[in-house]
């Protein structure tokens, strides 16, 4: 019997020293209602490449308006992981408590990953890949659900003490657009709207709003690759992209597609170019350098022109 006593509190003396030690390498932070709007992300984050579901982006950015208002420096050189603990209620967005819908979302999130680059603190520049979140628990019958969130994802998330690192946008905008693209363009015109521009390759910014992915095919790793037409690209992703945000954000933007060996001949577009003004703002008398085109020196220009070029750009993108 006194042996089975001192087994006894060998056991609970464990177990205290187990939950200490487990208190000690997580961070738990509980939600808190908070009226946010405003949330900043990093410009790596923007940029990076990667392809959600409409609810998972959801979740990704009600996560980040939650690590913003708990955490502080101490992300950049703590290495516990983070527990969020949030109601599914809020993770859904509409006020219902929908477990299995946040479960199936979550599931699918945790299976997908992110790839950004990104400078180390010697200065070099390195490609990483991980995942937003790499486990979950949930209580049956209860209103929350624990998300364990790996720090070198929530660092990218917040890149705290980087000046000038981060694109600023509105939450609650991001997340009134009803498809995954348009809120990535969203994003990309808020991560440029200071510049009033943005350009890149037709197939980095594919893969930056997530029409080209890598998908697990049993063994086999396959890219997926939706809208290759012009004119699907244009139909499906564009164009209601350009509707929603210019009739419900606080930017308006329009587009070009060219080829940037030849802007003349008709051959396969591989540039994209974007105007992006601010709704607020009256066009501001600033100057900067802009793409060059063909035949053009460098030069500067004056904002109004370039906006005016791209947004009174008649051209016609019918040829795939």
């Amino acid at each position: 019997m006194k042996k089975i006593k001192i087994n006894f509190w060998i056991l609970y003396f464990l177990f205290l020293s187990l939950q200490k030690l487990k208190l000690c390498m997580e961070e738990i932070i509980e939600y808190k209602s908070t009226n946010r709007k405003i949330i900043k992300q990093s410009h790596e984050l923007t940029e990076a490449q990667y392809n959600l579901a409409l609810l998972q982006k959801n979740i990704l950015y009600r996560v980040l308006s939650q690590l913003q208002d708990k955490m502080s420096e101490k992300i950049l050189t703590d290495d516990r992981e983070i527990a969020l603990v949030l109601p599914i209620s809020y993770l859904t967005g509409k006020g219902k408590s929908n477990y299995r819908l946040v479960r199936d979302a979550i599931s699918d999130l945790q299976s997908k990953t992110i790839k950004f680059k990104c400078r180390t603190e010697s200065g070099k520049m390195v490609d990483e890949e991980g995942n937003f979140i790499y486990h979950r628990i949930h209580e049956l019958g209860s209103e929350t659900v624990t998300l364990y969130i790996n720090r070198l994802i929530a660092r990218l998330l917040l890149q705290l003490g980087e000046k000038n690192n981060f694109t600023s946008l509105n939450m609650v905008i991001a997340m009134s657009l009803p498809s995954f693209y348009s809120q990535r363009i969203y994003e990309l015109c808020c991560r440029w709207k200071k510049t009033g521009f943005y350009y890149d390759t037709l197939e980095n910014f594919r893969k930056c709003i997530g029409l080209t992915y890598p998908e697990k095919k049993g063994n086999k790793t396959i890219m997926v690759s939706k809208f290759r037409q012009t004119s699907e690209l244009k139909k499906f992703v564009l164009e209601p992209a350009k509707r929603h945000i210019n009739e419900n954000s606080d930017l308006t933007f329009s587009y070009l597609l060219y080829n940037k060996d030849d802007r003349n001949k008709k051959k396969k577009f591989n540039w994209i170019e974007i105007g992006i003004l601010e709704k607020s703002n009256n066009i501001q008398k600033k100057h900067f350098y802009r793409p060059k085109k063909n035949g053009e020196t460098d030069s500067l220009k004056n904002e109004t022109d370039y906006i005016d070029d791209i947004f009174s750009t008649n051209k016609k993108d019918d040829n795939d």
